[in-house]
């Protein structure tokens, strides 16, 4: 079975047009190619998410040792 056929039988089966699976085939390529560099971005925003939380947490524990004004 070839690359056409085989997208000729998808159009026939599900009714989608064929515009429509070569997007779907661009998206799955670019996600594909693309998955290591979206793991490290992931990654690297997992990383600021955590030095920000235990950047905050200094923050906190740091006033409350200040004394309430009254």
């Amino acid at each position: 079975m070839n690359y056409r056929t085989l997208i000729n039988d998808f159009v026939n089966l599900y009714h989608i047009s064929k515009s429509k699976i070569a997007y779907l085939l661009q998206i799955g390529s670019i996600i594909f190619v693309n998955k290591e560099q979206i793991e490290i971005e992931i990654q690297k925003q997992v990383s600021k998410i955590i030095n920000i939380k235990q950047h905050m947490e200094k923050l906190s524990s740091f006033q409350d040792k200040r004394p309430i004004p009254q």
